[in-house]
């Protein structure tokens, strides 16, 4: 609202009217208009007003008796013009006043609002949210921001991924536009490295490389036969053939194995087809992954004393 004093003066006899327009800037989506409004005499011989209006200054083309009152709204304005305006007393004598002083508006041009209807899934925010109203030509920025422990999946502007960015700005606005973001839990990877001269397995408790942010895993090993655990390095620490390890970040974790030489096994049974001049030797051997030789030795005493080749 604004509020225009006039300088004139009209007068019908003894009776000075000063003269106020009230000015009423229609809201977006409304039919242009504007109300006037004048302080009224308190000279009974004021019977009621005219209002005057046209689109050139001092030339009116219309005009309407309101009556005795003070306010009258002027409406169907063409946007973009620019409309004039005065006022006139009637007397009761049937005597008008002259025009009071000419006061103009010019109605301004509808603005377009466009609708940015702005979405996000579970486990992280968009900001603004909701729908947004902006008029033709503006611009707008989104922030997206996932929760702890979740990262943004994707974000989709009008049905067309835009990747999984943390902010989208629109600009020039001109048209109404959706923008939706999606969120996803963070996954981080455990990798077991086994390293050393001999061998083993490694488990892990719940089982699986790839884990959601926060569980605790138990990584277990176990050597082969011929093999001992030495101890883990890296992410875990220590030589007891278990650990833990929390899966807030990628973690690797190295199993050393250390290989164990055992010596051959060998039983000796005993002869058979024993003669006074022969006997078959018998026994029995365990390499235990090495490569040996067999060789019976024999004699009349613990020294024995003969070999075979």
């Amino acid at each position: 609202m604004e509020r225009i004093s006039f300088l004139s003066f009209s007068q019908i006899g003894s009776i000075v009217l000063q003269v106020l327009l009230l000015f009423h800037f229609p809201s977006l989506g409304q039919a242009a208009q504007v109300s006037l409004a004048w302080d009224t005499s308190t000279d009974p011989i004021v019977a009621s007003y005219k209002i005057y209006s046209g689109t050139s200054s001092s030339i009116y083309s219309q005009n309407v008796n309101v009556g005795l009152t003070n306010t009258y709204t002027v409406t169907n304005l063409t946007e973009g013009q620019t409309y004039y305006f005065a006022a006139t007393a009637i007397g009761s004598n049937g005597l008008e006043s002259g025009y009071s002083n000419e006061v103009s508006y010019t109605v301004p041009l509808s603005q377009t609002i466009s609708t940015i209807t702005a979405s996000a899934g579970t486990n992280g925010t968009i900001s603004p949210s909701g729908s947004v109203f902006l008029t033709q030509g503006s611009s707008q920025s989104f922030t997206i921001q996932p929760n702890t422990n979740y990262q943004i999946a994707n974000v989709v502007v009008d049905g067309t991924s835009v990747g999984a960015v943390g902010s989208y700005a629109f600009s020039n606005v001109t048209a109404s536009h959706t923008i939706t973001a999606s969120f996803t839990p963070l996954t981080y990877i455990l990798s077991v490295i086994k390293n050393g001269t001999g061998s083993g397995s490694v488990s892990s408790n719940p089982t699986g490389t790839s884990f959601s942010a926060g569980p605790l895993v138990t990584l277990s090993a176990a050597p082969d036969a011929n093999s001992v655990f030495s101890g883990w390095s890296d992410g875990c620490s220590g030589t007891a053939t278990s650990c833990q390890v929390t899966m807030n970040s990628n973690v690797s974790v190295t199993a050393t194995f250390i290989a164990v030489i055992k010596p051959p096994i060998v039983a000796t049974g005993s002869a058979t087809l024993v003669t006074s001049s022969s006997a078959t030797l018998n026994g029995t051997v365990n390499p235990n992954g090495l490569s040996t030789i067999n060789i019976f030795q024999w004699g009349r005493t613990t020294s024995y004393g003969n070999a075979t080749a």
